[in-house]
């Protein structure tokens, strides 16, 4: 795994998570768009149909209701693309921000099992930089423990003297040091220095323990909510979303054969775009949980 660093891996999941939402927004107006379409020419048959006498002055209201309702939707995913845009402004910058097109959301994969995930919280760089914080306060409190003890030193040294100028010859010389360096101040002020740094270790132990306890808990909940999303995800792709097109299909039919209501049609076909709408919602969040599960464990290696 490739060596991070806490500030870029915070700016990868940021930005990573709003180009998600800019993709749900995305693929939110599309349906909209595709919606009001549609809407639309029900509304122009209605009226037709009620200028013939054939439809119900009722049916072209519902038709307009409808219409507004999706302006009104769609004023408000402008609204928050103008808001994640200027969010995402931060981090890219005002002009990078401004033409990010982001394409569809990130496809499903396969979760990693949690065991192995939470096996590698310990090679995140908050984790690894207070490991290295309370290695130093370890060295700094032995230190101050060694500082603690006399200091001792021999020195022996043997010399060569040169013989007198009459000619005779002096022994060499052998000298031996002894020094003995005692602390001052052994009971108060050293006691102190080893005190303090003895309690910056434990105490940097003690937030270490807590940030592991606390990314151990975000990664729990995040690996629930991608896993629990991504079932729901494939349940709707499996049996949501392919019943609410037949669903629709049927109403048009009934209606087209003067069996059914427009209101009924329009209702279908609502309830047909609040299944994708729900389906994009689940994927985005499932995404999203995806950049928290790889900020906190990195990418599979």
């Amino acid at each position: 795994m490739r060596p991070r660093s806490t500030a870029s891996q915070i700016v990868r999941r940021e930005v990573r998570k709003l180009w998600t939402q800019l993709a749900y927004v995305g693929a939110a107006q599309a349906l909209l768009v595709e919606q009001a379409s549609w809407v639309e020419q029900m509304r122009q048959s209605a009226r037709a149909r009620y200028a013939t006498g054939e439809g119900r002055q009722l049916d072209v209201l519902q038709a307009g209701l409808d219409a507004a309702m999706l302006r009104e939707q769609q004023l408000d995913l402008d609204r928050e693309v103008a808001m994640y845009r200027s969010q995402l402004s931060f981090w890219l910058g005002a002009d990078e921000a401004a033409r990010a097109q982001p394409e569809g959301l990130s496809p499903r994969a396969d979760l990693e099992p949690l065991a192995t995930l939470e096996a590698r919280l310990g090679e995140h760089p908050a984790q690894l930089d207070y490991m290295r914080r309370i290695d130093a306060a370890r060295t700094a409190a032995d230190v101050a423990r060694e500082l603690r003890k006399p200091a001792w030193m021999l020195d022996v040294s043997y010399g060569f003297r040169q013989d007198v100028p009459d000619g005779m010859s002096r022994p060499d010389m052998l000298s031996a040091m002894v020094t003995v360096g005692l602390p001052l101040f052994r009971g108060d002020r050293q006691d102190r220095a080893v005190s303090a740094a003895r309690l910056e270790a434990q105490g940097l132990d003690a937030r270490h323990d807590d940030h592991d306890r606390e990314m151990r808990a975000m990664l729990v909940e995040a690996w629930n909510t991608a896993d629990r999303t991504s079932e729901l995800e494939r349940f709707y792709e499996s049996d949501l979303l392919p019943l609410a097109e037949q669903s629709v299909t049927a109403a048009l039919l009934g209606w087209r054969s003067n069996r059914t209501m427009l209101d009924e049609v329009v209702m279908t076909r609502r309830l047909a775009l609040e299944t994708k709408m729900k389906h994009l919602r689940l994927a985005a969040d499932r995404a999203r949980a995806q950049h928290e599960i790889d900020y906190l464990a990195g990418d599979a290696p």
